[in-house]
């Protein structure tokens, strides 16, 4: 079953909401190896900009996450 267009906007505008972790979004059945990427590439702009404002005493980020995100990425595309 594909995912339907508003749901994968919402998947990608904030994957952390939707996944609960980077490997399930590389076994998740419905989505095809683009919007995987997509996804994996969203959060991972979204925990290297937690990862500078955590740098400038602005947040907090989950380095851990944003290490298994890259990982993620590397796996869909070795």
């Amino acid at each position: 079953m594909a995912i339907d267009t508003e749901t994968l906007k919402k998947m990608l505008k904030d994957p952390a909401d939707h996944f609960t972790s980077p490997a399930e979004v590389l076994t998740h059945s419905d989505l095809n190896h683009e919007q995987k990427q997509s996804i994996l590439e969203s959060w991972k702009v979204d925990e290297q900009e937690l990862a500078k404002a955590t740098e400038e005493n602005m947040g907090r980020s989950d380095s851990n996450l944003l290490a298994e995100v890259s990982e993620a990425l590397e796996k869909l595309d070795p």
